[in-house]
C-alpha cells in the first residue's frame, strides 16, 4: 500500500524505517529492570545462570522452553555451571526451532544479533555467540550495553536481591524503587523486623516498620513497587484498624501457621497504609498486573479481575499515581478504560513487548486513540541481566514503529506529530511523572 504524504508518495516498509530512525535519535528513559549490581556480576553474586550460552535461556524465555515440553531437569542443566556448553547447547538445539518465533525467543535472537554480530542461534555460530557472552563480563560492561548500545538514559530498578531496598554502583543510571511487598500485602515478621531491628511483637510494629522503610528510603527511591499479584488477588478492601489488629494478634498466637488467605484484613490494611505513605512521600505507586512469569502456576481467574480492583484503587486513592505495569495482558482493555477514565491511573509497557509483541501493537494504536498520550510509559526490558535489555529494547522500537506508522497510513495521525508523540513516548511521559531530575546524581 502506498501513502502519500505532504504529495510525497512513500510506502508503508518505508515509513517504518522513517520513523525508526527518528526513535533512533531519542533516548530512552526505562522504567523497569530487575538489573543485579555490576560488581555482583563480575563476581558471580546472586546470577541465576553461568556466563555461557545458558544465560540466553535463564529468564522469560524458559517458561517458553517448558511449555513447548522441555523437561525440567534439563532446563535445570542450561544454568548449571558444571554442564559444559557443548551439552548446553545440545539440550536447547532441537526446544530452540520450537520457540524462536515467540516474543521471548525473538528477544533472544535481537541480543544475539546486536552484542554477538549473529542473525540467529545455529549449530555453526554457538559457539561464536557463547565466547562473546563471555568476553563481554569485564568492567564497564553495564554502562557500554546501557547507554552506548541502548541510549538509555536511566534505568529504574526494581532489585530482587534486596527485600525493601538496594544502594546502587550507578547513582547516575539505576533509579531505584522501594519494594513494600513484604511488608505490606505479602507482609513477612523478618523482613519487617529487619526495619526495625526488633522482633514484630504488636500490630503497630508492623505500621512502625513501614513508617521506618519510607524514612530510611523514601527520599532515594523514584517510585513504591507492589508485586503480590503474584501471590493473591490485587482486591484490596478497606479494613477497620481494630480488624487488622485482630488478625494479627491471631496470626501471632497460631504462629504464622494458619492459611495465607486468613491474614487478609491485616495485609489489606498494611497495603492501604503504605500506598498512604507513599502519596505523603510524593511517590508513584507501581504495580504488577496481568500475566506472570514463569509457567504451570497462572491462575487466569485471578488476572481478569485485575482492572476492577485497580479503578477501586484509583477511586479509593485519588492523590495517588498508581503506574499499572504490562498493561495487564491479557486483558489490555480495560486497562484503556481505566486510564481514559482516572487522571491517577498511568499504564507501563514494560515486559509486553516480549510476552506478545502483536498485542502491543495493536494495543498502543488503541491506546492513543482513546487516552491522553501522557499515560503511557513504553519501556522497561524486566530483566536481571544486562545482556537481554538490548534485544527487548529492538523489539519495543520495531513495535512502535508498526503502531505508529500504521496510525499514518490509517489517517489517525499526522506525519507532523510523530516526532513529538515518539519523545513523548519514549522519554518525556517518564520526565514528568516521576522525579528523575531530584535522584539522578550526574
Amino acid at each position: 500500500m502506498i501513502l502519500t504524504i505532504k504529495h510525497i508518495s512513500i510506502s508503508q516498509g518505508q515509513m517504518k524505517k522513517e520513523i525508526l530512525k527518528i526513535i533512533n535519535q531519542i533516548p530512552i528513559a526505562d522504567t523497569h529492570e530487575h538489573l543485579l549490581e555490576e560488581n555482583d556480576r563480575l563476581t558471580g553474586k546472586n546470577v541465576p545462570a553461568s556466563n555461557d550460552i545458558g544465560l540466553l535461556f535463564c529468564q522469560y524465555v524458559d517458561a517458553d522452553l517448558i511449555a513447548a515440553g522441555m523437561a525440567s531437569g534439563d532446563l535445570k542443566k542450561i544454568t548449571d555451571p558444571k554442564i559444559d556448553p557443548e551439552q548446553k547447547w545440545k539440550i536447547i538445539r532441537p526446544w530452540w526451532q520450537k520457540i524462536r518465533f515467540t516474543g521471548y525467543g525473538r528477544m533472544v535472537r535481537e541480543t544475539v544479533r546486536i552484542l554477538y554480530g549473529e542473525e540467529d542461534l545455529t549449530d555453526s555460530n554457538w559457539k561464536s555467540v557463547n565466547d562473546g557472552i563471555k568476553s563481554t563480563l569485564k568492567p564497564g560492561f553495564t554502562r557500554n550495553i546501557l547507554k552506548d548500545v541502548c541510549r538509555i538514559d536511566h534505568c529504574q530498578i526494581n532489585a530482587l536481591d534486596e527485600p525493601v531496598f538496594r544502594e546502587t554502583e550507578f547513582p547516575d543510571l539505576f533509579l531505584m524503587d522501594l519494594c513494600d511487598t513484604f511488608i505490606s500485602s505479602d507482609f513477612e515478621l523478618k523482613i519487617a523486623a529487619n526495619l526495625l531491628d526488633d522482633e514484630i511483637k504488636s500490630f503497630s510494629d508492623c505500621l512502625a516498620a513501614i513508617d521506618r522503610a519510607y524514612e530510611l528510603y523514601g527520599k532515594k527511591a523514584i517510585a513504591v513497587k507492589n508485586q503480590t499479584a503474584y501471590r493473591r488477588k490485587i482486591d484490596y478492601e478497606q479494613w477497620t484498624p481494630q480488624q487488622a489488629e485482630k488478625t494479627f494478634n491471631f496470626s501471632a498466637e497460631e504462629e504464622w501457621k494458619m492459611p495465607r488467605e486468613t491474614r487478609k484484613p491485616l495485609e489489606d490494611y498494611l497495603f492501604h497504609y503504605s500506598v498512604n505513605k507513599a502519596a505523603e512521600y510524593g511517590l508513584p505507586y507501581k504495580m504488577h498486573t496481568g500475566f506472570l512469569a514463569g509457567h504451570s502456576e497462572m491462575r487466569l481467574h485471578h488476572l481478569r479481575h485485575n482492572a476492577g480492583d485497580m479503578s477501586e484503587l484509583c477511586r479509593l486513592h485519588p492523590d495517588v499515581n498508581f503506574v499499572f505495569m504490562h498493561a495487564n495482558y491479557p486483558h489490555q482493555d480495560e486497562t484503556i478504560a481505566l486510564s481514559k477514565h482516572y487522571p491517577n491511573a498511568y499504564i507501563d509497557m514494560c515486559w509486553s513487548w516480549m510476552i506478545n509483541p502483536a498485542a502491543s501493537v495493536r494495543f498502543l494504536k488503541e491506546f492513543l486513540m482513546a487516552v491522553p498520550v501522557n499515560k503511557i510509559f513504553m519501556f522497561g526490558g524486566d530483566v536481571s541481566l544486562v545482556e537481554l535489555v538490548p534485544g527487548h529494547l529492538e523489539l519495543a522500537e520495531l513495535g512502535i514503529a508498526q503502531a505508529i506508522s500504521e496510525l499514518v497510513q490509517e489517517g489517525w495521525l499526522q506525519i507532523g506529530d510523530v516526532g513529538g508523540i515518539l519523545e513523548r513516548l519514549l522519554w518525556q511521559n517518564v520526565y514528568d511523572l516521576f522525579d528523575v531530575k531530584r535522584l539522578l546524581k550526574r
